[in-house]
């Protein structure tokens, strides 16, 4: 048996991965059993301790009886997989593998893959410093309730992050690949990964996902952390209700997301060493050149300004059932009234399903 596992990093194309695994037929690969796609919430569960500490966890309203249930049931499944598929390779896709802080998961999941076998290869697409803090800023924005902008706070920390994997695994067994199309198969993550692990990409059909987000959105999204209670929490199902509340709003503007270099370059300075050790360990130089956006990225007033003036527009995007109700003549109480009914919007969508 082989394990491989794809340890992210975050907005390298994972969902991707981990939607095309999901819900392809597979002949000489298995990808191990969760509730999702991506696995990171099983390592969670299976390997983290207090495991409701977990902010996805939390957000669900999940006690600590309730995960150690499901813990036990879970570990089951995955060893049964593991059991009863010795003649192929698993697959395990989740991006929380690549976390700064992972809580001794790593190690904890090593130990037990090894009590099944000891050919266990990691691949990790890492992504370029200063792209990665723009997708960082998106993702912690649109997922874990950022309401202020600190760039020190959106730095990869690529030593961090990737060194423990040579560390548990061997620097032998560790594939670190850069994430730009130049070297990726065919310039796609997905394409690349299928066809190193040994999966011929014609033959399933691959799943892309792009969760970028406009200027606009990411504007909204943050003025709604910003001015609100933020994100939706303590009940089942509010991962959900947030991310219908999201979507919501992601057909307002079309604006690209770049950062200003004046939000970026006293932290590049700041991690010069770390950059050094990610150049090394890589065998380039992982420094890129940021993208064009004609309003880039700044401060959090310019953000909650872009959110303000998009008010009106509001009114031609959002279902008629929400529009309508906003009478205020303030822009801001106007904004967070949207915002309001946004949240009571998707938690009755939720309750329908």
């Amino acid at each position: 048996m082989k394990v491989i596992i794809h340890a992210g990093m975050h907005k390298t194309g994972s969902s991707s991965i981990q939607r095309t695994l999901a819900e392809a037929k597979l002949t000489d690969h298995t990808y191990a059993p969760w509730e999702k796609p991506n696995h990171s919430s099983l390592f969670q569960l299976l390997f983290r301790d207090p495991v409701e500490d977990y902010r996805g966890f939390k957000i669900e309203g999940l006690t600590r009886a309730n995960l150690l249930a499901k813990r036990t049931e879970w570990l089951t499944r995955n060893t049964a997989t593991l059991e009863e598929n010795a003649a192929k390779t698993i697959v395990y896709s989740g991006e929380d593998l690549s976390s700064r802080h992972d809580f001794g998961i790593t190690e904890k999941f090593a130990a037990y893959l090894r009590q099944f076998t000891q050919n266990i290869e990691v691949i990790c697409y890492v992504r370029p410093p200063v792209s990665f803090m723009a997708s960082t800023l998106q993702q912690n924005v649109k997922s874990n309730n950022l309401s202020r902008l600190n760039p020190n706070k959106l730095w990869p920390y690529y030593r961090d992050r990737l060194e423990k994997f040579d560390r548990i695994f061997g620097a032998n067994n560790v594939r670190l690949v850069k994430f730009e199309k130049s070297g990726l198969t065919n310039g796609d993550a997905v394409t690349d990964f299928l066809t190193w692990i040994g999966i011929n990409p014609s033959d399933i059909n691959i799943l892309n996902t792009n969760e970028s987000l406009s200027l606009e959105t990411l504007a909204l999204v943050f003025a709604q952390r910003k001015l609100t209670d933020g994100l939706a929490k303590g009940f089942k199902g509010a991962g959900r209700a947030n991310r219908i509340a999201v979507r919501a709003l992601s057909e307002t503007g079309n604006t690209p997301i770049a950062l200003a270099p004046e939000f970026y370059e006293r932290v590049l300075k700041r991690n010069r060493q770390d950059l050094a050790w990610i150049d090394q360990r890589m065998g380039t130089s992982m420094m890129d050149t940021p993208k064009f956006s004609p309003n880039p990225i700044r401060s959090e007033d310019q953000l909650i300004d872009i959110a303000l003036g998009l008010v009106e527009k509001l009114d031609e995007t959002l279902p008629k059932s929400l529009s309508n109700q906003n009478t205020e003549t303030d822009r801001r109480e106007r904004l967070i009234r949207y915002f309001q009914l946004l949240q009571e919007n998707a938690q009755a969508q939720l309750a329908k399903t």
